[in-house]
């Protein structure tokens, strides 16, 4: 017995005076040393339960509300089996900033929470926009600097604040119990595209907050997940977010941002949107008439030419940023559910194809996820691949197709 006593005291003075031998923390700061346990106490299935949160989150935007929420978050039948709960729940999608964005905390796994964000329809991307001091697409900078402004109650103070003020509040309650802390930043679609930049946004920013905290390495740790995300980075935001430390390779940083993405390769809005844009319909290879083909060259061509004389370009987030990425090669989805005809001979076809490629179903499917039923209160199983369904109204697409027709 004295034996394991003084084993332990031994591991107290070992850890204490290795942290305190590290040049960088600053000694007149909060004690860092963590006597806890790991904070991954159950394995979390990204892929399904990132995902599942994204699609509830996303949801926003339709006729629900904060109690239908609730009971998605609730549902021990869904990828996400009740484990998370939500600690601050923003929605303004209904409003004129059409935002919104919930927080939630893992239920069993210590200080692990997952941020999703909510917005309804295609960013400006014609000309840029300056997030963190690198170009982006300006309705994309515009876009996240809403989500961050967003204020909801803090269910522990009862005060207002923006999301990451309240992680910030969390993490300075008890430095000790809630260091290290890890935080997801997933979307899906639309809100892909916007996860990114505000995952690099509470990078820095919690870093700033907590300046009167002693950290040690690794103890934030941000992951972004994104779903058939669209790209509205420039190359120096990609070149900007490859050089930020990453979990595996920097063992001293005291903040990590790490990536993984889902991507699509037929949809033509999320994988193909920055090459059909700069190179072409050709990316697509769906049968598809002569007449369509040259339509919608055209089109792109007209946007390609307002983009380069704003001195726009954007990069494909599969191939420029640093991280894993999969790839989803199949639609496992009834087309005839979405109206796609065997070819493609007008907009409107297209805008069908661009609903059976983009909807969130597929990947679902691929990922051999539970299906999120759309009414709340009633747990459906996901259809079989050949049954027919009624899609759901998405405005990102209608917002895609107005930008061709209006062209």
């Amino acid at each position: 017995m004295e034996k394991k006593v003084v084993l332990k005291v031994l591991i107290f003075y070992v850890l204490f005076f290795s942290s305190c031998t590290n040049d960088k923390i600053d000694e007149s700061l909060i004690d860092p040393i963590r006597l806890t346990e790991e904070i991954e106490i159950t394995e979390i299935n990204e892929k399904l339960e990132l995902h599942t949160l994204s699609v509830i989150s996303n949801w926003m935007t339709r006729p629900q509300d904060r109690a239908d929420t609730q009971m998605y978050f609730d549902n021990i039948h869904l990828d996400t089996k009740g484990n998370w709960q939500i600690v601050w729940y923003a929605n303004q999608t209904k409003t004129e900033n059409k935002v919104g964005g919930i927080l939630s905390k893992h239920r069993i796994n210590k200080n692990t929470f997952n941020f999703s964000p909510s917005t309804k329809t295609l960013s400006e991307f014609k000309s840029y926009g300056n997030f963190l001091g690198v170009n982006v697409a300006s309705g994309a900078e515009k876009c996240a600097s809403e989500i961050l402004n967003l204020k909801a109650r803090n269910y522990t103070t009862n005060e207002l604040v923006d999301f990451v003020s309240y992680l910030e509040s969390y993490v300075e309650k008890d430095p000790v119990k809630n260091l290290p802390i890890k935080i997801y930043v997933s979307g899906e679609s639309e809100s892909g595209g916007i996860s990114l930049l505000i995952s690099t946004y509470i990078y820095e920013a919690l870093q700033e907050k907590l300046s009167d905290v002693k950290l040690l390495p690794n103890d934030i740790r941000v992951k972004c997940f994104t779903f058939n995300a669209p790209s509205y980075i420039s190359s120096d935001f990609a070149s900007y977010f490859n050089s930020l430390p990453k979990k595996a390779d920097n063992q001293d940083a005291f903040a990590t941002i790490d990536y993984q993405g889902i991507h699509s390769k037929k949809d033509p809005i999320s994988f193909l949107f920055p090459q059909n844009v700069f190179e072409g319909i050709n990316a697509i290879d769906y049968p598809m008439s002569e007449e369509l083909k040259e339509e919608l060259n055209s089109i792109y061509y007209e946007i390609f030419q307002k983009c380069e004389e704003n001195g726009v370009s954007y990069v494909s987030i599969s191939e420029n940023i640093e991280g894993k990425h999969d790839f989803i090669e199949l639609n496992l989805q009834n087309k005839l559910s979405f109206d796609v005809p065997e070819v493609l001979n007008s907009l409107k076809d297209f805008k069908a194809y661009a609903y059976w490629q983009h909807n969130f179903r597929n990947t679902t499917l691929n990922n051999q996820g539970t299906c999120i039923p759309i009414n709340p209160q009633v747990f459906e199983n996901c259809p079989e691949e050949e049954d027919i369904i009624i899609p759901i109204k998405n405005l990102f697409v209608e917002s895609y197709y107005n930008v061709l027709i209006s062209e």
